[in-house]
């Protein structure tokens, strides 16, 4: 992108940036108006590796983790990137990026840190942030580049 803008590369960090930090913070916002203890509260036959004192509904490794790694997945399928000379690099990361989602959840309740409704409900949250994020970020990068046109037409014609 030599001699190119730098708008895409800003744009795209700050929809990581945006999407990532809005969706911990509705995770904690969930966290406070549930207020669902974690597994071992009851005093279950559970095996917990790790005490947390934080409530565990919905369960925030995996909402992160599908904002995060989804986010980052939808970058690596866009244009700027998909005509990238060297693309077939992004390959091990893409499958690290779905393999990492679809095990999170597994690794928490096998950790004894969530009940499956927590899991359940942390991809649900995830995704659905993930799919408004990705349609605002859309959104507002071809509001941008309109924008942009018009002044390089402006300038252009002046």
């Amino acid at each position: 992108l030599r001699g190119k803008s730098p708008v895409k590369w800003i744009e795209s960090a700050l929809g990581i940036i945006a999407t990532v930090g809005i969706g911990s913070g509705i995770n904690y916002l969930y966290n406070i108006l549930v207020h669902r203890p974690r597994p071992g509260s009851f005093h279950e036959r559970i095996r917990i590796l790790v005490q947390r004192p934080e409530k565990s509904f919905p369960s925030g490794h995996t909402e992160h983790d599908v904002v995060y790694y989804g986010f980052l997945l939808f970058l690596s399928f866009t244009p700027p990137v998909r005509t990238w000379k060297y693309r077939w690099l992004l390959i091990p990361f893409q499958i690290y990026f779905v393999f990492d989602i679809l095990t999170i959840g597994f690794s928490r309740i096998l950790a004894g840190a969530h009940w499956l409704t927590d899991v359940l409900a942390g991809y649900l949250s995830g995704t659905l942030w993930l799919l408004m994020c990705i349609f605002l970020y859309r959104w507002i990068t071809a509001w941008i580049a309109l924008k942009l046109e018009a002044r390089h037409q402006t300038s252009s014609a002046s």
